[in-house]
């Protein structure tokens, strides 16, 4: 846990829901909240990769109930 918070601390760039974006954000950091949209999401997230780091935050069963297998097809080359 420890390493999951310093990295969402240092994120330029953090994506989540809205509740977790209001617990994590720190000053200074990009934006982005989960909508259904996740088409839109995806093509912001790939722009943001271009110059920042970009930090994911998701809740749930990340294997199943997530972002996290959509996120795996759409960006493979990205842990």
């Amino acid at each position: 846990v420890p390493r999951g918070l310093n990295l969402i601390k240092h994120a330029t760039v953090l994506v989540g829901s809205e509740r977790s974006l209001e617990d994590f954000q720190e000053p200074g950091q990009i934006t982005y909240p989960v909508t259904g949209k996740l088409s839109l999401l995806a093509e912001q997230i790939e722009h943001e990769l271009n110059s920042h780091d970009v930090v994911v935050m998701v809740s749930g069963d990340t294997g199943y109930y997530s972002l996290l297998p959509y996120l795996k097809k759409k960006f493979p080359a990205n842990p």
